[in-house]
């Protein structure tokens, strides 16, 4: 499977900047873990984000975004069904970097399940591109996170993609280059 880089960080899953870094850092210092505290920290981080503008710079263009949050996905998931990149694979040769416009609480309660049943791409306000390498400029260094991992970084980041990194051994069946069908658990692998 390949892995992805931003600046001098690893990952294998996901990356980013944004709600979910503050997220992962807030809760790494909260100390009590669950989904009932992950909840907490997650409505507290919402409510007191204010999203910063970002350049994002592709191979043939640059765009600015002041965005909820940017995921770097090697694969769909966070974790725990949470499915922040519907179409990533972990062996294309790609990462996903998904950006995801602020939204009031009124609009993101119940657009929650989105993140859950596979179809955040269908919400306004979620943009997709599919790169080999991204250079993102922040106006500030600040929180980051790689696979949940939070991490202090500078306002500059550069990420790439390693192909074929990673060689993983999986039971009977498996085949990374399937989609997965996340509206039947039983069919996940």
């Amino acid at each position: 499977m390949d892995s992805g880089k931003i600046n001098d960080h690893h990952f294998f899953n996901v990356a980013g900047f944004g709600l979910d870094a503050d997220i992962c850092q807030h809760f790494e210092e909260f100390g009590i873990r669950g989904p009932i505290p992950y909840f907490l920290v997650g409505t507290r981080a919402f409510l007191a984000f204010r999203p910063d503008p970002v350049q994002i710079r592709l191979d043939d263009k640059e765009l600015e975004f002041s965005p909820l949050l940017v995921s770097i996905a090697n694969a769909p998931e966070y974790g725990n069904g949470a499915i922040i990149a519907p179409s990533a694979l972990p062996d294309d040769g790609y990462l996903d970097v998904t950006v995801l416009d602020p939204m009031p609480l009124w609009k993101a309660v119940p657009n929650l399940y989105r993140l859950f049943n596979g179809t955040i791409d269908q919400l306004p306000g979620f943009h997709l591109f599919k790169v080999k390498k991204v250079e993102i400029e922040r106006l500030n260094s600040g929180a980051i996170h790689t696979d949940g991992n939070p991490h202090q970084e500078k306002s500059h980041l550069k990420v790439e993609v390693i192909p074929n990194s990673l060689k993983v051994v999986a039971g009977p069946g498996f085949s990374p280059a399937r989609k997965l069908d996340v509206t039947d658990p039983a069919k996940k692998s």
